[in-house]
C-alpha cells in the first residue's frame, strides 16, 4: 500500500515550501516535489509592507518562530544575514524620453518617490530567491515534510470512495514514489502541473494586460541615485532612489532594477504592448534588449560595466530569459480534494510587487481552511476560487491601466497613485488587523474603489482629448476618500514620506484564527 499522507504539494518555491512548513509543523504528513532542485535562480523578488505583515502574522498565527525576522530589513539583518536581501525602502519612478538621456523638471514632473517606511531597520526587503526559497525549503523538511527535488507529478488519480488522491512522482535521479493524500496542493508557477488531473485550464483571454519581459540578474551595475545627484546637483530625496523598486519608464514600457546587498541587481525590461515591439519570440533576445537599452540610454550607460551572471544556459552559461506573454489565469482555483496557491491560479505583471504579497495571502488562506474546523474549511475554500479571481481581475486593471497612459511616463504614475491609495487603505486594516479583511485582499471588492478605477481606466486612454494634467487631477480627484497621504497633491512635488503604518503594530498584535 502506498504511504498516506496529509497534502501532496506541487512546488517547493517560497510559496509551497512555506505552506509545507506550517502543515508539517502542525503535525500534517506532508510531501513537497519539485522537477528542479535548490538553490535555483527565481525571479519575483520584491516584498511590500502588506508581504511583512503577513509574514509576521505567519509566523505568530502558526507558531514559526524563524520566520518573523523576515518581516523587515532590520530584524533580516540581526538575525537571517547569511540569506541575501537587499533594501526596499519604497518604490522610485522615473520617465526617460525614448532616446534621450534621463531629464526632470524642478517639480518632479518626470519622477516619483513613494517611501513606504520610515528608517532602513523597518522597510521592506528584496528577496534573493535562490537563498530565500531553498531556506524556505530546509525549514521545510526541518518540521518534518518530505522534498523529492528532480522529480515530477506523473500521474493523479482521485478516489471519491477515499475521498483521497493516488498519486505517482517520477525522478530524474532515482526511483519512483506513490502516496495516497486528500489533498494535492499546486504551488507550481504556472499552474501546468495539475491541471490534466484537477480539470482546471487555462483562462486567460479576458485579461487586459499582455506583456511580455526579459531579464536576468547583474553584478556591478550603477547607481542612478548617483547619475541623478551628478546631473540635478541634487539627490532623489526622501530616501535613496536605489533602495526601492526602480522603475525606468520609457514610452512602451519599463525597466526594473531591484538590488541586493553584495551588488547584485535583478534587472528587466517589461514591454507594455509586445505584439507592437521587439520582445516578441521572433526576436533575438540579445537584439532586442540592446533596442530597449538604445530606447533608455540612461540605462544603458548603468548597465556598460555590468556583468550578467543568471539565469543560465544548459552549457552553465549566463543569458537572458525571456517571457513572451506574462499574465496568467486558470479556470479554477481550488475543487474536491485540491487547490492551487496564487502563484499557480494568475499571475499579471511585475507591476506594483504583487507576486510576494499575494502567494503570503493565499498560505493564509489555504493554512485556516486545511488546518480548520471541518465546517471553517469548507466555508473558507468555497469562496476562494471567487475571491482570487477578484483580486486577479483588480491587479490586472492596476496594472492595464498605467500602462494605457503610455507613451505618457506623468499618466503612467498618475494612474500608478490609484494602487498607492488601495495599498495604503489596506495596509491599515492590515495594522489593526492582519486577519481581517473586510474589503476583500488588497480592498479588490472595495466597490466604491473598483467604480473609480474603471472610470479611470476610461480616461485614461483618451489621449486627445484629456490632457495629462487633465488626467491627473481627474485622478486625484477620484481617490480622495482613499487620499490623506498626500497622493498627486502638487504641493508635494511627487514626494510622499512614510505612507505606511508601523509594522511593530501588527508585530504586536494577539494570534487570531480567522482569515478575511
Amino acid at each position: 500500500m502506498p504511504p498516506k499522507k496529509f497534502a501532496i504539494i506541487v512546488g517547493s518555491g517560497f510559496a509551497g515550501s512555506l505552506l509545507g512548513w506550517i502543515l508539517a509543523r502542525h503535525g500534517r504528513d506532508t510531501v513537497l516535489v519539485d522537477r528542479g532542485k535548490h538553490p535555483r535562480f527565481a525571479i519575483g523578488e520584491s516584498s511590500t509592507p502588506t508581504a511583512d505583515f503577513l509574514i509576521s502574522y505567519l509566523s505568530e498565527r502558526w507558531d514559526l518562530a524563524a520566520l518573523k525576522p523576515l518581516a523587515a530589513f532590520g530584524t533580516w539583518q540581526t538575525q537571517v544575514p547569511e540569506l541575501r536581501c537587499g533594501l526596499k525602502r519604497g518604490f522610485s519612478y522615473f520617465g526617460h524620453r525614448t532616446g534621450q538621456p534621463y531629464y526632470d523638471t524642478p517639480d518632479h514632473q518626470h519622477s516619483l518617490l513613494v517611501a513606504a517606511s520610515a528608517s532602513d531597520a523597518w522597510s521592506d526587503t528584496h528577496w534573493y530567491r535562490a537563498d530565500v526559497d531553498a531556506w524556505m525549503a530546509r525549514q521545510a523538511t526541518s518540521a518534518g515534510a518530505e522534498l523529492h527535488e528532480q522529480s515530477s507529478l506523473e500521474q493523479a488519480t482521485w478516489n471519491p470512495d477515499k475521498q483521497s488522491w493516488s498519486v505517482l512522482l517520477q525522478s530524474s535521479e532515482g526511483p519512483s514514489h506513490r502516496f495516497e493524500a486528500p489533498w494535492l496542493i499546486d504551488a507550481s508557477g504556472s499552474g501546468h502541473a495539475t491541471a490534466a488531473w484537477c480539470k482546471h485550464s487555462e483562462d486567460s483571454d479576458w485579461m487586459r494586460t499582455r506583456s511580455s519581459a526579459i531579464y536576468g540578474h547583474f553584478d556591478q551595475v550603477g547607481s542612478f541615485s548617483s547619475l541623478y545627484t551628478s546631473q540635478f546637483g541634487h539627490a532623489a530625496e526622501i530616501f535613496d532612489s536605489d533602495d526601492a523598486a526602480q522603475h525606468h519608464i520609457e514610452s512602451r514600457g519599463w525597466f526594473w532594477m531591484l538590488r541586493f546587498l553584495g551588488d547584485r541587481t535583478s534587472v528587466g525590461f517589461v514591454e507594455a504592448r509586445p505584439q507592437h515591439g521587439t520582445s516578441g519570440s521572433g526576436v533575438a533576445i540579445e537584439d532586442a534588449w540592446k533596442d530597449w537599452l538604445l530606447a533608455c540610454p540612461t540605462v544603458g550607460q548603468l548597465l556598460e560595466p555590468a556583468i550578467l551572471v543568471d539565469p543560465k544556459n544548459a552549457l552553465g552559461e549566463p543569458q537572458l530569459q525571456r517571457v513572451s506573454r506574462m499574465s496568467r489565469c486558470r479556470s479554477h482555483a481550488c475543487g474536491r480534494g485540491w487547490i492551487a496557491l496564487p502563484v499557480a491560479y494568475g499571475f499579471v505583471d511585475p507591476l506594483h510587487s504583487f507576486g510576494i504579497a499575494h502567494s503570503l495571502s493565499g498560505i493564509a488562506r489555504v493554512a485556516e481552511g486545511l488546518l480548520g474546523e471541518d465546517s471553517q474549511q469548507q466555508r473558507l475554500l468555497r469562496s476562494y476560487s471567487e475571491e482570487l479571481r477578484r483580486e486577479i481581475d483588480w491587479f490586472d486593471t492596476l496594472i492595464s491601466g498605467s500602462y494605457r497612459g503610455l507613451p505618457s511616463d506623468r499618466r503612467f504614475m498618475a494612474f500608478a497613485a490609484i494602487y498607492f491609495a488601495a495599498a495604503v487603505e489596506f495596509e491599515r486594516q492590515m495594522a489593526r488587523d492582519p486577519a481581517h479583511w473586510p474589503h476583500g485582499y488588497m480592498n479588490a471588492a472595495l466597490t466604491e474603489l473598483r467604480a473609480t478605477t474603471d472610470r479611470c481606466w476610461k480616461l485614461v486612454g483618451d489621449h486627445v482629448g484629456v490632457s495629462d494634467e487633465r488626467f491627473i487631477e481627474a485622478v486625484r480627484t477620484a481617490i480622495q476618500p482613499w487620499n490623506d497621504v498626500g497622493l498627486l497633491d502638487p504641493k508635494n512635488k511627487q514626494r510622499l514620506d512614510h505612507t505606511a503604518p508601523p509594522k511593530r503594530l501588527a508585530m504586536m498584535l494577539p494570534k487570531t484564527s480567522s482569515t478575511r
